[in-house]
């Protein structure tokens, strides 16, 4: 891992009102990468207009009490979103890590995984745990880096229909 690459170097500052433009961008660029195939070109063409994804969305997550929004920084850049809800979804679970995206040209370099022990260990200083955890099923990249650190799958659940197709996410627990 080069320097410019080491997770030695990233720092998490909460979020604020104006991070909501980088967030909606980190989180659309994210799923524009991760489902380029899987999800229809449709969805992933409107997601910066769609109302769960754009700026006012993000601002709204970010105000939310009941979470916690962090953005990754390197060297000064922002290069990340973590984003941790204390009333999870999941069953089993405490809370849930509802969106870690890093910038796709810092992927690969350990970032995700520091981002990953940074969320565990704000749950744990929350007393937050286990963390539910949600990837579409067939984000196989996705599912594949939580089950290497550590997430057990639990089940599976319909989240969205688009253009007459239903889409599963998996669910994970993490304990810590």
């Amino acid at each position: 891992m080069s320097a410019h690459g080491n997770p030695a170097r990233l720092s998490f500052r909460l979020a604020s009102a104006g991070d909501a433009i980088l967030a909606s961008r980190l989180v659309v660029a994210g799923w524009r990468d991760s489902y380029a195939g899987f999800l229809p070109a449709s969805l992933l063409d409107g997601l910066d207009r769609n109302p769960h994804h754009d700026v006012e969305a993000w601002r709204a997550r970010i105000a939310d009490p009941a979470a916690r929004t962090w953005i990754v920084t390197e060297g000064g850049g922002d290069i990340g979103l973590v984003r941790l809800d204390l009333d999870s979804s999941v069953p089993e679970t405490r809370s849930e890590l509802t969106t870690l995206y890093i910038a796709a040209e810092r992927r690969g370099m350990g970032i995700g995984a520091a981002a990953l022990r940074f969320a565990t260990g704000e749950a744990k200083r929350l007393d937050a745990l286990p963390i539910g955890i949600c990837v579409l099923s067939g984000n196989a990249q996705g599912r594949r880096f939580y089950e290497r650190h550590g997430a057990r799958l639990i089940g599976e659940r319909e989240v969205f229909e688009w253009d007459g197709l239903g889409f599963t996410e998996a669910m994970y627990v993490m304990e810590a």
